[in-house]
């Protein structure tokens, strides 16, 4: 049975969408999942920017009215899909399909820890009672949206290491279990790759309490984030701060003695280690001995139930230290997190997946290096077992852009000053400028301010989704900005690509990759490495035109696009846009 109808026949998309224009290439798309899929067979696909990748999914999926899981990167993209593209499909399809979403634990209620660190202290928290009144009845409550600072949040909310799951006095109330229970009673769900990666790689790791049931589909959009995320998942990570936040928690049973005890010796070991780059056998035999002198003193003071999340503290960071991979320590300021990478989790994915699915399909704009899915299916152990679908681009987007590229390569932060101390003085309009690293990305950030104190700077830290864009808007960021965020149609005219998104390849996580590709596949360079930061290019140089009406200036300071035989790959991304020598 075709699909074609719902792109041709006028009760359909020419009658439910206002200025509907049929695009024989979506068609086209969304014909080659509907046979795909239908066959169960797995699909990765590149639909550049303009092909209405989601609608082309979503129609092939309602056809099919098989259970399927939705998975996005973004928030952005995640709230588009269920509040505009699945209201589109709705109306196209005469069936009841039962539609939900899933998110993380920290999205909902905790009756547990309310009742523990917000209700008995009633006096301080009035208004979050008076809240808590209200929706206690509820069988799931979200706390996206409340007005309610980190503090309040963190007492309301549970991580996988605070919930008691099954053992909780209130886990037949409990909003995250029962909006698990809908959504696995539901034959579309929308969440999001951190929550669903995590799920697939228990499936490798252990047979546990999946969170999601057997999908007969499971698609993934923002795609090419799997190859980050996954990882990370099916390693080990502990960030240090929520053993200190742990033993403030439960002050009232350790006592005061014990309490300032651990902290000082929490905040000696944080001061000394977090700005180290690798684990070493001073830093595992300091928190080790530490975890067991907090074993001791908590065994006979804290109820069961608290005991049983240190005991979950205790077993990763023993897998931390123990198991096989990359052990690294990632600074945030403040604290730090202790991790556990497997150098390849390509047959562990593979592996995990089709025990989530009987057949995928992964999406992105940005999946491909040189025409080729060489890269991310090598990285997903997808050999062999998926179709691929990469699609030219619908419209000619780059050629609304103009481009400059510098003839130089310069690491050298005061000729960057005087870059954009020229450039700002000169030209007027909205600017986005990309990073690779946080530390010029804030220094470069300090002299603006200083020199151009009209302008209205914003950093990849900040809410960037709803800020009002002008003439004096700079928006400064790292990676955080490659993806996302989608300044389209808002008035943005030059993109600045500070220096090509190479990672450091002194950073131990990237070197054990290379010597991983090296070994299996020979030219890391050419097989791991390019192809990483051709993709991050892509996703930078798209965050200027997303649509038909946006037009611009990318700006290159990087000059080894010219220089260096790699640049060619680089080059590419922005062919049909317009070289120009100056900008002013």
């Amino acid at each position: 049975m075709s699909i074609e109808r719902y792109f041709l026949e006028d009760r359909y998309l020419p009658g439910v969408i206002k200025n509907y224009n049929f695009r024989k290439h979506q068609l086209e798309f969304s014909n080659s999942i509907y046979e795909l899929l239908g066959g169960y067979k797995s699909i990765v696909a590149e639909a550049p920017t303009g092909y209405g990748k989601t609608i082309s999914y979503l129609i092939p999926l309602f056809e099919l009215g098989r259970r399927t899981i939705i998975s996005t990167k973004t928030k952005q993209l995640m709230n588009q899909i269920l509040n505009k593209d699945i209201p589109i499909a709705v109306q196209l399809f005469d069936k009841e399909l039962k539609i939900t979403k899933l998110l993380g634990r920290r999205n909902y209620f905790c009756h547990y820890r309310y009742s523990k660190f917000i209700l008995p202290y009633a006096d301080i928290y009035p208004d979050v009672v008076g809240w808590a009144d209200g929706i206690i009845e509820n069988k799931i409550t979200e706390i996206n949206g409340l007005s309610l600072d980190n503090d309040v949040i963190n007492k309301i909310t549970a991580d996988s290491y605070q919930c008691l799951a099954g053992k909780c006095p209130y886990f037949f109330q409990c909003s995250f279990y029962n909006a698990r229970e809908v959504a696995n009673s539901s034959d579309i769900v929308v969440t999001n790759h951190h929550m669903l990666l995590a799920d697939i790689a228990m499936r490798v790791k252990f047979d546990g309490n999946y969170n999601f049931d057997f999908a007969e589909h499971i698609v993934f959009d923002e795609a090419h984030s799997i190859v980050d995320i996954f990882p990370s998942y099916l390693g080990e990570e502990l960030n240090f701060y929520a053993i200190l936040n742990f033993i403030k928690e439960n002050r009232p049973f350790l006592g005061d003695h014990f309490f300032k005890y651990f902290t000082t010796k929490f905040r000696g070991i944080n001061d000394r280690f977090r700005k180290t780059a690798i684990i070493n056998n001073q830093l595992e035999d300091e928190c080790m001995d530490l975890l067991s002198e907090m074993d001791k003193a908590l065994q006979d003071r804290v109820p069961e139930e608290e005991y049983s999340v240190f005991e979950k503290y205790k077993d990763t960071l023993s897998k931390v230290f123990k198991n096989d991979g990359i052990k690294l320590v990632e600074n945030y300021g403040d604290s730090f997190s202790l991790k556990n990478i497997p150098v390849s989790s390509a047959e562990y994915f593979s592996d995990a997946l089709f025990k989530s699915c009987i057949s995928s399909l992964m999406i992105s704009a940005t999946i491909t290096f040189n025409g080729s899915f060489d890269y991310v299916i090598k990285e997903l152990g997808l050999e062999n077992k998926v179709e691929t679908i990469k699609l030219e681009p619908a419209e000619n987007l780059i050629s609304q852009g103009k481009v400059y590229i510098n003839n130089e390569y310069s690491e050298d932060l005061e000729w960057k000053k005087l870059f954009y101390l020229d450039f700002f003085s000169r030209v007027r309009g909205a600017a986005i400028v990309i990073f690779n690293s946080l530390n010029h990305m804030r220094e470069i950030g300090e002299f603006i301010k200083n020199n151009f104190p009209d302008k209205r700077l914003f950093f990849q830290t900040e809410d960037l989704q709803g800020i009002e864009i002008d003439e004096e808007t700079v928006i400064l960021g790292c990676s955080i900005l490659r993806e996302g965020i989608d300044f389209g149609g808002k008035g943005v005219k030059y993109l600045i690509i500070d220096k090509l998104p190479f990672e450091n390849i002194s950073d131990l996580y990237v070197k054990a990759k290379m010597d991983y590709f090296e070994e299996k596949y020979g030219n890391a360079f050419l097989n791991y490495y390019l192809p990483r930061a051709v993709i991050f290019f892509k996703q930078a140089v798209g965050r200027l035109i997303r649509n038909e009406t946006d037009s611009g200036y990318w700006i290159i300071l990087d000059g080894r696009v010219k220089t260096k035989n790699y640049g060619r790959f680089f080059l590419e991304v922005l062919k049909g846009a317009e070289k120009i020598e100056k900008f002013w």
